[in-house]
């Protein structure tokens, strides 16, 4: 194994932060703070399947991973009633700032796939759409298992090959005849991998059977998933949410079409919430959820341990 094979995640996780440094939009981020906004609208349907869980437990210990994003997770768990959330990134620029301006009360620089806290430091832990940045995910994964104590919430990209192999190899042809098509009218080839971001990283997606077989395989009790389709458009951070606004127009059509795509077996959802809980949740907190359009999977449990 070559030396920049054993090194690569090393070398992933510093091409992020610095690609991330430098690329600071100081514009959008006074939008950030706005809750009016069609972003703000589109990241809410993503948090309020966290409202169950501060509801129930205001004290809980709170966690936020790969929250560089000006610490906007852990902006919505204090705003929603908890007192006591830390938000970490790998990157410090924009936390800094965020806590210097009061959006969140503290933060630290971490590595996901090595965390420094104590096992069972945290109640919950929440990711919300960076775990497809890490390198090794798996590693990030168990590491926000180590120092949670009840639950850890991933709101993540869903595997978009999870399919029937039937309906994926017909889809599969569509996309390659249809890149043959712009390419024959063009004369060039499309330059975009949908696999890798320009940071260098791969864009790691999730899936219900994998996140089911890393419970199983710590022989815990339940999982619970919700998947929902979500649609940007540029420019969303700055229009109000109105009825009338154009860009939420087409936020809304864009979630229509791909609702009934869906629908129709054709393509996953785009997003897939997927908790993993170490300690069955509350009656209460399972029934909020179901409301909220969860489904909860039982899982069989290790007949050769004891718990």
């Amino acid at each position: 194994m070559s030396d920049q094979s054993k090194d690569f995640n090393v070398t992933s996780y510093d091409m992020h932060r610095r690609r991330f440094d430098a690329r600071q939009d100081f514009e959008r981020l006074e939008t950030w703070k706005n809750k009016d906004t069609v972003d703000f609208w589109r990241h809410e349907r993503m948090y309020s399947c966290l409202l169950p869980f501060i509801g129930n437990n205001p004290d809980a210990r709170w966690l936020t991973v790969g929250d560089g994003r000006y610490g906007t997770d852990a902006n919505y768990i204090v705003s929603s009633g908890a007192k006591n959330v830390l938000a970490t990134d790998i990157s410090e620029t924009m936390l800094r700032k965020s806590c210097e301006d009061n959006f969140i009360p503290e933060y630290k620089i971490e590595n996901a796939e090595s965390l420094s806290f104590d096992s069972n430091s945290f109640d919950y832990v929440l990711c919300k759409e960076s775990y497809h940045h890490f390198p090794r995910p798996m590693i990030a994964l168990y590491e926000m298992l180590r120092v949670a104590r009840k639950s850890v919430i991933l709101i993540e990209p869903q595997d978009q090959y999870i399919l029937d192999p039937g309906k994926m190899k017909i889809i599969t042809l569509m996309k390659g005849a249809w890149k043959t098509f712009k390419k024959a009218m063009t004369g060039k080839a499309e330059s975009h991998n949908e696999n890798y971001e320009e940071s260098g990283n791969y864009v790691y997606s999730i899936s219900k059977r994998e996140i089911e077989k890393v419970a199983l395989g710590l022989n815990y009790e339940v999982v619970s998933f919700k998947e929902l389709n979500d649609h940007y458009v540029d420019g969303v951070e700055f229009e109000s949410k109105s009825s009338d606004g154009p860009l939420y127009k087409k936020v809304l059509e864009g979630i229509s079409h791909k609702d009934k795509r869906t629908r129709l077996g054709l393509q996953p959802a785009d997003i897939l919430i997927a908790m993993i809980h170490k300690e069955r949740p509350a009656d209460c907190i399972l029934s909020e959820l179901t409301k909220a359009g969860f489904s909860h999977v039982w899982l069989s449990r290790n007949p050769y341990i004891r718990s």
